[in-house]
C-alpha cells in the first residue's frame, strides 16, 4: 500500500498534464502599426515559391516548380547573388524538399527530402551548394509531413495525411515514431461539419523555441495557436477573435470561400513569436486579404499586431538586420524590405 499512494500521485499528475488547457481569448494586440516596404527588384523571376528563410548574411527563396531550386539574395542590401540547386539524383542535388523541414543555420540550411525522407544538410559556398550531411530520417515512403528538432535527439512530425494522431515524436537515438495527441474538436463550435481528413481540417505550421523546450502550431484555417511543451502536453490555447475571424470550417459547398489565417513559416526570434496571418477571404485569384504580422511571447500573450502595406504570402526574418522580408507569390519579380519593429 505504502508504494500504491506515489504511484497514484504521479498518475495523477500526468493526466492534469495531459489535460486540455482552457482557451485563452485574445480581442486586442497592446500594440499596433503599419509596416511600409522598400521594394526591391528581382532581375530573375522566381516561380511558386514555397519557402524562404534567412541565414546570417543571405536569404534563401526555394522555387518549387523550376530546374534550379534556389535563388540567394544578400542581407541586408536584399541584392540577388544568384541562383543553385538543380533536382536529380546525384551527391549534390535535390529531390523535393518538404518545406516545413527547413532549419536555417548561419551558413548552412537543412531539410528533409519529401519521399526519400533524406536529411539533408547544405552547405553555401560563394554562388555554389554542397550537400555535407545526408542521414536517413524516418522510413523511405512514410511522409515526414514537418521536421522540427526538439531537445534531447528528438524531432516532432506532424501525423499522416490518414489517422486522428496529430502529432508524433522521433526518437533518433531508438529510431522510434511515437504518435502523440489526437486532432481537436474544433468544427463543432457552431455548423461546420468535418468532411475532409483531419490532416486538411486542422492544417497547421508550427514552430520551436530557441530552447528546443517547447514549440507552437498555428492553424491556416482557425485563427488560433497552441503552444505545447516538448512532450506534447498542451500549455496554451489562444483564440485571435479579432476581425476577421470564423470558428467554424465549411463543407465542400463553400470549401472556395473558405477563410484562411495563418500561412507560411511562423519563425521565432529570442522571447517572441512572429506569424504571418493573411486574413484572406476564400482561396485562389479571386481572394482577398488583409496581412498582418502577429507577435506573441511562449506564454502564449499578444505582443504587437503589424499590418502589411502589400500582399504578402512568405516572409522571413533576419534578426541579425533587424528585417523582415516578404513576397507575394503572385508577383514574381518583387521582394519587400521592412524594418523589424523593436518591442
Amino acid at each position: 500500500m505504502k508504494y500504491l499512494f506515489p504511484y497514484l500521485c504521479s498518475v495523477i499528475l500526468f493526466c492534469c498534464a495531459c489535460s486540455s488547457a482552457d482557451t485563452e481569448v485574445v480581442t486586442s494586440f497592446p500594440k499596433t502599426g503599419v509596416l511600409k516596404a522598400q521594394v526591391k527588384k528581382v532581375p530573375v523571376p522566381f516561380l511558386l515559391p514555397r519557402f524562404m528563410g534567412a541565414m546570417e548574411d543571405r536569404l534563401l527563396v526555394y522555387k518549387d516548380r523550376e530546374d534550379t531550386l534556389f535563388q540567394f539574395f544578400a542581407l541586408p542590401s536584399c541584392e540577388y547573388m544568384g541562383s543553385a540547386g538543380t533536382r536529380g539524383q546525384g551527391p549534390d542535388d535535390f529531390g523535393m524538399p518538404d518545406t516545413r523541414s527547413f532549419c536555417m543555420g548561419d551558413s548552412t540550411f537543412a531539410f528533409v527530402e519529401a519521399g526519400s525522407n533524406l536529411f539533408k544538410t547544405v552547405s553555401c559556398q560563394g554562388r555554389d551548394l554542397k550537400v555535407t550531411k545526408t542521414e536517413s530520417f524516418l522510413t523511405p515512403g512514410i511522409p515526414s509531413n514537418g521536421i522540427y528538432p526538439l531537445a534531447d535527439s528528438v524531432y516532432l512530425t506532424q501525423g499522416n495525411l490518414v489517422g486522428d494522431d496529430e502529432f508524433c515524436l522521433f526518437d533518433r537515438k531508438t529510431s522510434v515514431l511515437t504518435p502523440m495527441r489526437k486532432y481537436p474538436e474544433w468544427t463543432d463550435m457552431e455548423t461546420g461539419v468535418q468532411v475532409y481528413p483531419s490532416a486538411i481540417t486542422y492544417i497547421k505550421t508550427c514552430v520551436v523555441s530557441p530552447d528546443k523546450q517547447r514549440f507552437a502550431a498555428f492553424y491556416g484555417y482557425f485563427k488560433r495557436f497552441r503552444i505545447f511543451d516538448s512532450q506534447v502536453r498542451l500549455l496554451h490555447d489562444v483564440q485571435v477573435n479579432i476581425e476577421p475571424y470564423e470558428t467554424r470550417f465549411r463543407g465542400p459547398e463553400e470549401v472556395s470561400q473558405q477563410p484562411v489565417y495563418y500561412i507560411g513559416q511562423p519563425q521565432a526570434v529570442g522571447n517572441y513569436i512572429y506569424a504571418l496571418c493573411s486574413n484572406a477571404n476564400g482561396s485562389g485569384l479571386q481572394a482577398t486579404s488583409r496581412p498582418e504580422l502577429h507577435v506573441f511571447d511562449w506564454e502564449g500573450h499578444p505582443v504587437a499586431c503589424y499590418e502589411f502595406d502589400r500582399r504578402v504570402s512568405l516572409f522571413a526574418i533576419s534578426p541579425k538586420y533587424h528585417l523582415v522580408v516578404a513576397l507575394d507569390n503572385r508577383i514574381p519579380d518583387e521582394l519587400y524590405v521592412y524594418d523589424l519593429p523593436e518591442l
